[in-house]
């Protein structure tokens, strides 16, 4: 259930690899924008551990991962949403950037 997975997430965002953790902020940005399904609590502390770490942490796969989350996040979330704004790393807004082109 959405219940268990997001207790799940919760439970396990600190310890992530960085390939996990973009998949699962990737995958709650895109069934909340596309079938309007709640963030889980935990989105905020997920992406608290993506701005702890470091571009370098992450392959670019993840990297274009993490920078479609973020656009999805920011164009497609609608005000009355309630998501919080969330504060971007500028690694991700350069080099997650570069690497969305890329692909």
């Amino acid at each position: 259930t959405w219940a268990a997975l997001e207790l799940a997430l919760s439970h396990t965002a600190v310890d992530m690899t960085p390939a996990h953790l973009a998949s699962a902020v990737w995958g709650c940005a895109s069934l909340f924008t596309l079938h309007g399904i709640q963030l889980p609590g935990c989105y905020a502390n997920m992406w608290d551990v993506v701005r702890s770490m470091d571009a370098v942490d992450f392959k670019d796969e993840e990297l274009c991962l993490l920078f479609q989350a973020h656009l999805t996040h920011q164009r497609l979330s609608p005000p009355s949403s309630g998501v919080r704004d969330l504060t971007t790393p500028t690694w991700l807004m350069l080099d997650a950037h570069d690497a969305w082109v890329r692909a």
